[in-house]
């Protein structure tokens, strides 16, 4: 196989797995917590006044 065939199918390939993956970068963000979970952090970790990251999930009070 030749430099310029191996070039060829490499870019192929990425161009392959970039259009398989694209649609999870597209996809509607979600609105609110997963089924059956409780949303306890109202403002995320984009507030400006957080400066640290604590546990942000909460399993049966834990």
């Amino acid at each position: 196989m030749s430099r310029s065939s191996r070039v060829l199918l490499a870019a192929a390939l990425c161009a392959a797995l970039l259009l398989s993956i694209a649609p999870l970068a597209m996809a509607a963000p979600s609105s609110g917590p997963p089924p059956g979970w409780v949303q306890i952090a109202k403002n995320g970790i984009d507030n400006a006044n957080d400066w640290a990251i604590f546990p942000i999930t909460n399993f049966n009070g834990r």
